[in-house]
């Protein structure tokens, strides 16, 4: 089975208020800095500046997508399957908010045959849905090392 190897990080602009990752640029680098020796490409990728044709080009070579909730998600539908999804999610801090912590794009990944990962930011007291969020880099990295070696496991077919 071919495996492109684009690491896909979607990302909103910084001047939309809604759902934008404060620490986008850190993450950014922070993944290339971890996968680009390993051979992947990482791709920031703002879906606002293309069209519909143009995102569905980008998510149909990614290896893996690494994004905020949101409807951006609903892009994996052109993506290849066996990729791992990873939903970065809202909590609560110090709470195990079951409502905040549902990962929304389990069910729909799996109908693509793609792994979901949730990777919830707790830096926030309260779940604010429409609010820009600070991403957890070090988790984020870490569960998209452990997704990329699982699917490096996948028997080719």
């Amino acid at each position: 089975m071919f495996f492109p190897s684009i690491i896909l990080i979607f990302g909103f602009l910084r001047d939309k208020k809604s759902r934008s990752i404060v620490n986008f640029e850190q993450l950014v680098a922070a993944v290339k800095r971890s996968f680009e020796v390993e051979g992947y490409t990482v791709l920031p990728y703002y879906a606002e500046h293309h069209t519909t044709r143009k995102v569905a080009e980008v998510y149909r070579v990614a290896s893996a997508v690494v994004a905020p909730h949101g409807a951006g998600l609903s892009n994996i539908i052109f993506s290849p399957p066996h990729i791992p999804i990873i939903e970065l999610a809202y909590g609560r801090k110090g709470s195990n908010c079951a409502e905040s912590n549902r990962p929304w794009f389990i069910d729909k990944a799996s109908v693509f045959s793609m792994t979901h990962y949730t990777v919830i930011d707790t830096s926030s007291e309260c779940p604010i849905f429409s609010k820009p969020f600070t991403a957890p880099i070090s988790k984020i990295v870490l569960t998209l090392s452990h997704a990329l070696l699982e699917r490096k496991r996948l028997p080719n077919t």
